[in-house]
């Protein structure tokens, strides 16, 4: 897989100020985690992003951390 945190300021959010290459980017992180099928993920570069299957997870890291 990529190593997209390498990427300066990489996140997932899709803001109206998007760049056409982030957008790129954004696109092809999701491809490959459509091929790979991880049941979560971490990225920590610029942006800290946690994805997950599991919604419990999601509220206990948003109650811990945020």
């Amino acid at each position: 897989m990529r190593i997209y945190v390498n990427y300066g300021g990489f996140t997932l959010s899709e803001g109206e100020k998007a760049l056409e290459f982030q957008q790129n980017l954004r696109d092809k992180f999701w491809r490959e985690i459509e091929n790979i099928k991880p049941s979560n993920f971490i990225l920590c570069g610029d942006n800290f992003i946690y994805g997950t299957k599991n919604k419990e997870e999601v509220f206990e890291m948003k109650n811990k951390w945020c």
